[in-house]
C-alpha cells in the first residue's frame, strides 16, 4: 500500500469518526458542545459576564447592575439598562487595555458594544451573582464622557 493511499484511509477514518463524535454529543441533552465550543476567550469573557453557570449545567442570566454614578451619564446617550444588559451577549472584548484586569478577585474587562447603530465601551466587573457596570463612553480610553462630548 503506497503511503498516499495510507494518509487517504487515515484522513477519512478520522473525518468521519469527528462526524460521528460530533453528531453523538450534539444530540445529548446536556448539550456539552455547546461548553467545550467556547475555546475562544471572548466567547468564555462574553458568557462569564451574561450567565451564571449552575452546578447541574444549566445557565441562567446574569442580572446586570450599573452604578449609580453612571444613570445621568446613561440618560444623556439615551439608552436604557435593558437595551446595555440585551447589547452584552454580542460584544468585544478587549484584553489589551489598560483597565482589563482578569487577575483580580473580581475580574475587570473592557467590552464594547453596538446600541442604536453607535458604538459604546464598558468597563464590566464579573461577580459571582452578578455583572457591575462601572464605567460607560463612546471612547475607548473612558477619557469622555456625554456631558464633554
Amino acid at each position: 500500500m503506497s503511503t498516499r493511499r495510507r494518509f487517504f484511509i487515515f484522513g477519512m477514518s478520522a473525518l468521519l469518526m469527528s462526524a460521528f463524535i460530533y453528531f453523538t454529543l450534539n444530540s445529548r441533552e446536556d448539550k456539552p458542545l455547546d461548553k467545550w465550543m467556547q475555546w475562544f476567550p471572548s466567547n468564555r469573557v462574553v458568557a462569564m459576564i451574561t450567565t451564571i453557570e449552575l452546578a447541574d449545567g444549566k445557565t441562567l442570566p446574569k442580572p446586570l447592575q450599573i452604578d449609580s454614578i453612571l444613570l445621568p451619564e446613561i440618560q444623556c446617550y439615551k439608552i436604557t439598562p435593558l437595551e446595555i444588559s440585551r447589547a452584552l451577549p454580542n460584544s468585544e472584548v478587549y484584553f489589551s487595555h489598560e483597565l482589563t484586569l482578569p487577575r483580580q478577585k473580581h475580574k475587570q474587562y473592557v467590552i464594547s458594544s453596538e446600541i442604536n447603530l453607535e458604538t459604546f465601551y464598558f468597563l464590566a466587573e464579573i461577580r459571582t451573582s452578578y455583572t457591575f457596570i462601572k464605567k460607560i463612553s463612546k471612547n475607548k480610553n473612558f477619557n469622555l464622557n456625554c456631558l464633554n462630548d
